[in-house]
């Protein structure tokens, strides 16, 4: 074999990103680099709180009433799965949490964000008491992207911009990955 090769499912939050993402990473390394063992590195969960990256205010990303989508919302809450098990008002005074869309699903989360994944209604969560949606700015910082560089991206479509973001692997993830491939 030409490579040192080894891989593994490696999950953001074990890393200090709150988010559930489990990916698979894998790692070749030229056998005529001498490198013997390659180790993933070590997990450090806990270094950071969801609420570090749910930091957008721009109005537009509240989730009411009059929004285009809250009837299908409302459907989420009504529906044979999810009847009688929440109410929004209830959501509401539960600060931290977040709320994911899945086919006929909703699923509550505290304080971690699900896997950000496209194809999905939307990802909202309570903060200050109201319901507001994910917005693409939030997607990137919560992969790890620089704020200075997420806040440059606003040049591209909403949707395509969440696409990318909903597609990426953790930035942090890939770095402690690469730091620990011994030079």
């Amino acid at each position: 074999a030409w490579y040192l090769t080894k891989s593994q499912v490696l999950r953001s939050s074990d890393y200090g990103i709150p988010q559930i993402r489990d990916r698979i990473y894998f790692v070749w390394i030229r056998k005529d680099l001498a490198v013997e063992e390659y180790k993933f590195p070590e997990k450090k969960p806990n270094m950071a709180t969801v609420g570090e990256y749910l930091i957008n205010d721009d109005e537009s990303f509240l989730f009411t009433e009059n929004s285009k989508w809250w009837k299908t919302f409302m459907w989420y809450m009504n529906n044979n799965y999810n009847r009688w098990k929440f109410s929004v008002d209830d959501l509401l005074k539960d600060e931290g949490v977040i709320l994911d869309t899945r086919q006929s699903d909703l699923r509550i989360y505290k304080w971690v964000c699900p896997t950000l994944r496209t194809w999905r209604h939307w990802i909202m969560y309570i903060k200050r008491w109201q319901l507001r949606k994910l917005s693409w700015f939030e997607a990137l910082l919560l992969q790890w992207f620089p704020k200075k560089k997420a806040m440059r991206a606003e040049i591209i479509n909403d949707r395509k911009l969440l696409a990318q973001a909903w597609n990426a692997f953790t930035v942090s993830v890939i770095r402690q990955v690469a730091e620990n491939i011994p030079f």
